[in-house]
């Protein structure tokens, strides 16, 4: 950011091509104020994933039902899929 916030224009402009959600995040306060960049690299699109990507067939399981489960944890996993705790270790 450059004095007297003039480079908040290039900021806004790098964001422009990203959706809404992913636009940066303004706060004031009375003396000072804060901006929340949102980290483009990472979103919940699942357009974005590489379809081609080549899993072994208890991978593609194990990747599958996470998928179809946002928010799953290990234990949900290893029920779900049958898989041992010790083998979601080596994986």
């Amino acid at each position: 950011m450059q004095r007297y916030g003039s480079g908040f224009e290039k900021i806004l402009e790098e964001y422009k091509p990203y959706e809404k959600e992913f636009q940066p995040k303004i706060t004031s306060e009375q003396s000072w104020f804060t901006i929340t960049f949102m980290d483009v690299a990472y979103t919940n699109k699942e357009s974005l994933v590489n379809s081609t990507l080549q899993l072994l067939k208890m991978q593609n399981i194990v990747y599958t039902t996470i998928l179809d489960n946002p928010g799953i944890n290990k234990p949900q996993i290893c029920t779900i899929t049958g898989v041992s705790d010790g083998s979601a270790k080596s994986n």
